[in-house]
């Protein structure tokens, strides 16, 4: 059971994260629309969120005016399970913020992401994509096994990661407000 504990923590962590990342998203592009079309227009947003074109359904839900809604509008279209998908959306935004590239790049957020994968979509049973994508030492078909500080650990690197992104996000406000 404590195995069990362990890997929902992993779940538990990434969510926060992406959900983190979710709200800025949102909240940034409601305010500030003129980041949206910067990022559909970026080849990393085309490739991340695929729209084509909005059927006249989701824009009924809109009440036919997404102007200030258009964050809450992309964030139905993915989900920002994957790490690629968050790097690419920052990499628009903050694309001189060598600071939350950093973050965002780190192999121990990459890692996070991957046992995320893996516990959800694999209920934790190591694969060889899993081995491949992270340099883990454990053999396949065998569950992955947490410790205690690894947790932790993880822990603390959303919350740096987090605090990185909140302040690249302010910064970028700041910009785009003109303050």
């Amino acid at each position: 059971a404590g195995a069990e504990l362990l890997r929902q923590g992993v779940v538990l962590i990434w969510g926060a994260l992406e959900a983190l990342c979710r709200d800025v998203l949102e909240t940034t592009v409601n305010a500030h629309p003129e980041l949206g079309k910067q990022l559909l227009d970026s080849p990393d947003g085309r490739k991340i969120f695929q729209i084509k074109a909005i059927d006249l359904d989701t824009l009924a839900k809109f009440d036919f005016n997404i102007s200030t809604r258009l964050g809450t509008l992309l964030v139905q279209y993915h989900d920002l399970s994957k790490l690629t998908a968050i790097k690419g959306i920052f990499d628009v935004f903050c694309p001189s913020n060598s600071t939350l590239r950093t973050a965002l790049a780190s192999k121990q957020l990459w890692v996070l992401n991957q046992r995320r994968h893996l516990i959800v979509h694999n209920r934790g049973v190591v694969d060889q994509r899993y081995i491949e994508n992270t340099g883990d030492k454990i053999s396949i078909k065998h569950k992955i096994i947490l410790r205690p500080k690894e947790l932790e650990d993880y822990i603390g690197l959303v919350q740096e990661v987090g605090a990185d992104i909140l302040d690249a996000i302010k910064s970028l406000w700041n910009k785009h407000s003109g303050t």
